[in-house]
């Protein structure tokens, strides 16, 4: 049994449940091993069975096919090994793998991990001494490292073989096997032979500790036995570099204490132990268990210390051992995180994650999602995760012993909070001859560089085409969803992969083949502005129709993307295809609910649709990911004279006047709470250009005794200007008047002159 406890990556399947067993029947007078497979998601309480088909061939004949492991890899791959003897009276089996990407529905066709050619599961080549009469099995453990550490992701097995060089008797050692590929390929990375020569080592298990990825073998041994090889003892070895290197055999069983024969082994050979074959006929059984967490490693095993070397009158019962492989090693204690805070909540600055360090630590890693992704990584420090989605995020304290994690917490690099630029179109000065002030028309930021057309690329968290950032619009394009079922790229496309496709589209048009499909979906704000909470949106399927009639196509919105499982969808509207061959259908709707994540589905289907999932065998859905933003409250503006705001909540052409006739950079600044963004500054000036007054020094009667005119004579003002004109009370008598120039009023009135 396994279970899937990834969250949002490629193919994760939270919380399923997978199950492998053998179904053995009786047909034509003989045997048939059947592997059949098994899945459930919560509550359990129903199961999807079939037969194991790896690459397709169900896995059946008529000699035993063993279940025997199933684990879950970091990014929810579920890999199965079990063994395989080929044909009944045929030597030697094989241990193989397959694995699953979709949840358990479909697997990859058999590896061999490892193989023996003379030692049969229970076959008289392997009973030796300890297991004279049942045998010993060839089932492989397996194990994968999803501790996000330097070695994530390496699968191990382990199995029974002779020793190099041995092909019969008592002479059999533990071999263990490591895949760097996802289980493409094997290689023989340690032997245990036990710690003396020709004893047994058989029935291995392993384990991963999966917050540090050490890896722990176990097995039964008859090292303390040379003579005869009948006492059985528990040994261990880990590995705390991915394989490479091991440790020293050691012993885990005990000086039998708590028994009621005080001994350091056990017996059910059928020579020493009575009622073998009645009563213990499976000896020690083909299983063992250990596992590992924190440094800490438990193993449990069949003991016959109750009844060997003197019974204790339940001759019926062996026991059940479990002992704790101690750890010596001063492992770090877990880190504690105080705060995950938004860097800049107006700009994609990252995240900082705030802690208090695990003791006994050398350095702190930063995990995203259960992923390392910042190594050596300080109290504080900005990260930048890429995109605007939320986020759980992980302190990791490691020394030489191992890892010890923080609680995951939650953050989320916004980036939603800045206005667009404003654009200044003009300053101008108000009054080129008077110091009366400039003034700045702009317009405010439309489309912006925070808010352009977003395309999709495929999101491993949510499993769809996803647009991480905000934007205008989000389109997928016509690559990442083209086609249904398994013809389309990361099928099925849809969040959590919760909402499969239907079976029966086996092909696609792109091949030359009538399949109805989703092939593109797209949103766009209706104003060409950034998608917000509140803005009017179209949604845009473009599929691919069969049938004019039959044909249906549907759209759906959500404002809640979940992280597991499907979604809870609004229809937006369904219609039939009208046509045939490429259709868009086109919905609108406003966004609702609070900035993050939302969703909109294409669901084609050749028949009614009734639900968001349709069961249909002929149809297709696909899910499109957009980051909604803030709804921009700017909405005031402030003028800003080299570098310093002069005018809050200013106005497109209002006049300003700095005070002086200097040339002056203006810059506007669009505001929205406390995030601003400014406009490109552009230079201006209050110039005033009017010239000094003049200073009348006499105004005089050219001839006292005759009406022939007056003489004003004046000093110019400073600046001086470029020509002067006279007035008579206040109107205009002459222009390009000269000091001292004679003019005639035409009559012998008093006059006031300028």
């Amino acid at each position: 049994m396994g279970i899937d406890t990834t969250s949002g990556q490629a193919y994760s399947h939270t919380n399923r449940m997978y199950i492998l067993y053998e179904v053995i029947s009786y047909s034509g007078g003989a045997f048939v091993y059947t592997e059949w497979r098994g899945y459930a998601d919560p509550p359990y309480t129903t199961w999807t069975t079939g037969t194991f088909q790896p690459g397709g061939t169900t896995e059946t004949g008529g000699y035993p096919r063993l279940a025997q492991s199933i684990v879950v890899g970091s990014d929810g791959t579920v890999y199965y090994a079990w063994d395989r003897v080929p044909n009944a009276g045929s030597t030697g089996s094989t241990q193989l793998i397959s694995k699953s990407i979709d949840g358990g529905a479909t697997w990859s066709a058999a590896v061999a991990m490892s193989s023996t050619t003379l030692l049969t599961d229970f076959g008289t080549s392997t009973k030796i001494a300890p297991q004279d009469t049942r045998g010993i099995a060839l089932l492989p453990p397996l194990g994968v490292d999803t501790s996000g550490g330097a070695y994530n992701g390496r699968l191990y097995t382990a199995y029974t073989d002779y020793h190099s060089g041995v092909t019969s008797g008592n002479d059999v050692d533990v071999y263990v096997k490591r895949s760097t590929d996802g289980g493409g390929t094997w290689s023989t990375v340690a032997t245990f032979a036990g710690t003396a020569g020709g004893t047994s080592q058989f029935e291995p298990t392993l384990t991963v500790d999966q917050s540090s990825g050490v890896v722990t073998v176990v097995w039964y041994d008859t090292s303390s036995d040379t003579a005869n090889n009948r006492h059985t003892q528990v040994y261990y070895s880990q590995s705390t570099d991915g394989g490479t290197t091991w440790s020293v055999q050691a012993l885990v069983t005990d000086s039998g204490a708590n028994f009621s024969n005080a001994v350091n082994y056990s017996d059910l050979n059928s020579t020493d132990v009575r009622s073998v074959t009645t009563l213990h006929h499976y000896q020690y059984g083909e299983y063992m268990g250990v596992s590992a967490v924190a440094g800490k490693v438990w193993t449990a095993w069949t003991d016959s210390r109750n009844l060997y070397p003197a019974d204790n009158g339940k001759l019926e019962f062996e026991d059940i051992a479990v002992a704790t492989i101690a750890d010596t090693c001063p492992w770090p204690g877990a880190p504690v995180i105080t705060a995950v805070a938004d860097a800049d909540p107006c700009l994609a600055s990252g995240v900082t994650v705030t802690y208090n360090p695990g003791s006994g630590a050398l350095t702190h890693n930063l995990l995203k999602d259960g992923l390392v992704v910042v190594a050596g990584y300080a109290s504080g420090t900005a990260y930048v995760p890429g995109d605007a989605l939320s986020h759980i995020y992980v302190v990791q304290a490691a020394n030489t012993c191992g890892t010890a994690n923080s609680a995951g917490v939650a953050g989320t690099d916004a980036a939603t909070g800045a206005p667009p630029a404003p654009a200044i179109s003009s300053v101008t000065d108000v009054s080129p001859c008077a110091s009366s002030g400039v003034s700045v028309t702009y317009t405010n930021g439309g489309v912006g560089s925070n808010c352009n057309a977003q395309t999709a690329i495929y999101n491993s968290t949510y499993q769809t085409p996803a647009c991480t950032l905000g934007g205008r619009s989000c389109d997928t394009g016509m690559n990442l969803v083209e086609c249904g079922y398994t013809w389309e790229s990361k099928y099925p496309n849809t969040i959590n992969a919760a909402c499969a496709d239907g079976t029966a589209e086996t092909s696609c048009h792109s091949a030359g083949n009538n399949y109805e499909s989703v092939d593109q979906l797209s949103i766009a704000t209706n104003d060409n502005t950034c998608l917000a909470v509140g803005k009017a949106v179209t949604v845009t399927a473009r599929v691919w129709c069969t049938s004019s009639s039959t044909d249906r196509v549907a759209i759906y919105y959500t404002n809640i993307v979940p992280v597991s499982g499907d979604a809870t969808w609004t229809s937006l509207g369904t219609a039939t295809c009208g046509a045939t061959g490429f259709v868009t259908r086109t919905y609108t709707t406003t966004l609702t609910g609070s900035p993050g994540v939302q969703a909109v589905r294409a669901e084609i289907a050749g028949a009614a649709i009734t639900s968001s999932c349709q069961t249909t065998a002929r149809s297709d859905k696909d899910d499109l990911v957009f980051t909604v933003i803030t709804p921009p409250s700017t909405l005031s503006d402030n003028l800003l004279k080299d570098g310093s705001v002069v005018v809050t909540g200013y106005t497109s052409g209002t006049t300003y006047n700095p005070g002086d006739n200097s040339s002056h950079t203006y810059v506007v600044q669009a505001v929205n709470g406390s995030c601003t963004t400014n406009s490109t500054g552009m230079a201006g000036t209050d110039a005033n250009n009017a010239p000094g007054a003049p200073t009348i020094n006499s105004v005089t009667d050219v001839s006292p005794c005759a009406q022939s005119g007056i003489a004003v004579y004046y000093t110019a003002g400073s600046p001086a200007g470029s020509s002067y004109n006279l007035l008579n009370e206040g109107g205009t008598v002459w222009t390009g008047y000269t000091s001292g120039t004679t003019y005639n009023p035409g009559n012998t009135s008093s006059h006031t002159y300028y």
